[in-house]
């Protein structure tokens, strides 16, 4: 288990969490077939798939199997359902904003650049990243529920054409659809063929000298110069968010204005994740691209966030811009939250806050009073 990354990224130590979520890994390495596992920088849990496939799905790592390992349900862990994301990069202003809704964007960036003598000049790029998500998702499905080999699987991601094109083709013309000019592409969520075995490359970029590596949605991406197999193809952080509540209110035009996404919440996890721990030790001599402005997924999970996650998340309706505000849920406006109940979740609240919850009128001290036809409903045989 290599885990050098996630020491540079942690030099005072790995926190518990990550510790806890590592033990599944060197469980999984003790299975056959299973030839290494190297946790990348912006190794951590991806809330929003895990939510979505009620499994635990992680992200930013490189599996490497035999050829015949067979891929199964528990392989969604590691095996991300976003397979063949394609990130663009092209020297124009104009682009689509038609993206997927898990964790793909799109949007303007900048790079700045001062001359000898102070001169000042911004060169626009759009900069995309996203998949074919209906395609993917049968694909991987189909992998695991066949319980296919990795070669198998490889050969049918990289030659098998759905409607005419391969896998790689659809994610492709994805992209392009959103971004018409040329530009540079690198892809990860791929599997890759050795000599004799299989690399799956999660939320981790192959680069050919040069990659380009999202730092966060807010802080945008650079281009770093490597010599690495592998790199993290972005540094945010998987659980860790921005502290709204310490935006200055032109911040908040940044994440409300200058930041889009489809829906009526106000919450959107994606936005608003931080940059990992010491993430500039992971850019040796970046060039910058800052974001102007973007369109981003809007990982529709919000009701099923914890729900001390979606309050910390949920800024104070007196600070939303009106841009944004104006597009909201009524009941978001009025500043109610909406929370999906579950037996947990209700058990937990009626344990600590019963008296709060039940209304006044059936209540007298620390005694229930009800009437006949509710004590035979509840309590009845």
């Amino acid at each position: 288990m290599n885990t050098n990354d996630l020491s540079k990224r942690y030099p005072k130590g790995i926190p518990e969490k990550l510790k806890n979520y590592i033990k599944q890994f060197e469980s999984l390495k003790q299975e056959k077939g299973i030839i290494s596992i190297r946790l990348m920088a912006n190794f951590g849990k991806d809330i929003e798939q895990s939510l979505r496939y009620n499994t635990d799905i992680f992200r930013g790592l490189v599996v490497e199997t035999t050829s015949d390992y067979v891929l199964a349900e528990r392989d969604r862990m590691w095996f991300h359902p976003q397979v063949y994301t394609t990130r663009k990069f092209a020297k124009t202003s104009e682009y689509e904003n038609n993206i997927s809704d898990f964790n793909a964007n799109v949007g303007l960036y900048s790079a700045h650049e001062f001359d000898d003598i102070g001169g000042h000049s911004k060169t626009a790029y759009v900069i995309a990243d996203d998949y074919a998500e209906e395609v993917t998702n049968t694909c991987v499905n189909k992998w695991m529920t066949a319980k296919m080999q990795m070669k198998d699987i490889y050969n049918d991601m990289h030659f098998t054409k759905i409607d005419g094109e391969n896998l790689q083709a659809h994610s492709r013309n994805k992209v392009n659809a959103l971004v018409k000019a040329k530009g540079e592409e690198h892809v990860y969520n791929v599997l890759y063929k050795g000599n004799s075995s299989y690399m799956f490359y999660n939320y981790t970029v192959k680069p050919d000298k040069l990659a380009l590596v999202h730092i966060s949605p807010l802080m945008g991406y650079a281009h770093i110069p490597t010599k690495e197999f592998a790199v993290a193809a972005d540094l945010m952080s998987s659980e860790e968010f921005m502290d709204i509540k310490e935006f200055t209110e032109q911040q908040r035009k940044r994440a409300y204005v200058d930041c889009d996404w489809k829906g009526k919440n106000i919450v959107n996890t994606f936005i608003m994740r931080k940059p990992i721990d010491n993430y500039k030790a992971f850019l040796p001599q970046p060039t910058r691209y800052m974001m102007e402005k973007g369109h981003f997924s809007s990982n529709p999970i919000v009701d099923r966030l914890p729900p001390h996650l979606i309050l910390f998340l949920t800024p104070n309706m007196a600070n939303v811009p009106p841009q944004r505000l104006s597009r909201l849920h009524t009941h978001i406006k009025q500043d109610v939250f909406k929370i999906t109940a579950s037996e947990s979740l209700v058990s937990e609240l009626f344990n600590n806050h019963w008296k709060k919850l039940i209304s006044k009128k059936y209540l007298q001290d620390d005694n229930l009073v009800l009437p006949r036809e509710l004590v035979t409903e509840f309590f009845g045989e």
